[in-house]
């Protein structure tokens, strides 16, 4: 009887990676968070990239930032690698940071009311407020809205013009 030698190779499918978002906008100063958590043959290695370039010491399964800047507005992803060699990449995700929202009056009628427009993030939710003085008062809503577009209007009724101070809110992104 002959014995033949066979080598096996086992092949592991590597991490196995969530889906991230592949788009999220922020206005300067908000929080970031992307989560890259996966499951696979530990140990598990990350290294997060931005623009295709790793960023050091970013080697979390969550990245975060709690305000962040104009300048870190671009594409985000995850390489990971598990203990057996596989690799996989979560992402990417395109992050817009956005300059704060600046309201102007569009059009205003003196007893007839007015319009405000402010840029804004599509699909996101804003809530325009007034009080009677810039420094007192409770805020109270004047209109709310959901952007469908990068421009957001208010009509502004003659009985909310009383106040003199209007700001708009962005609503928190859902996760």
């Amino acid at each position: 009887m002959t014995s033949t030698a066979v080598a096996v190779q086992v092949i592991t499918p590597g991490p196995q990676v969530p889906i991230l978002p592949f788009n999220i906008g922020l206005y300067t100063g908000e929080p970031l968070s992307l989560d890259a958590s996966s499951t696979g043959i530990e140990p598990l290695a990350y290294q997060w990239l931005f623009n295709g370039v790793p960023l050091f010491g970013e080697t979390l399964p969550v990245f975060q930032r709690t305000l962040v800047s104009e300048q870190e507005g671009g594409v985000y992803s995850a390489q990971i690698t598990d203990g057996a060699g596989g690799i996989a990449t979560a992402g990417p995700v395109t992050v817009a940071v956005l300059p704060l929202p600046v309201l102007r009056w569009i059009q205003f009628t003196p007893g007839a009311g007015g319009s405000l427009e402010v840029s804004v993030v599509p699909g996101r939710g804003y809530r325009l407020q007034s009080r009677p003085a810039v420094d007192s008062g409770a805020w109270g809503e004047v209109s709310s809205a959901v952007a469908t577009e990068t421009v957001l209007r208010f009509e502004v009724a003659q009985s909310a013009l009383v106040s003199q101070f209007f700001r708009v809110i962005a609503l928190p992104i859902a996760p």
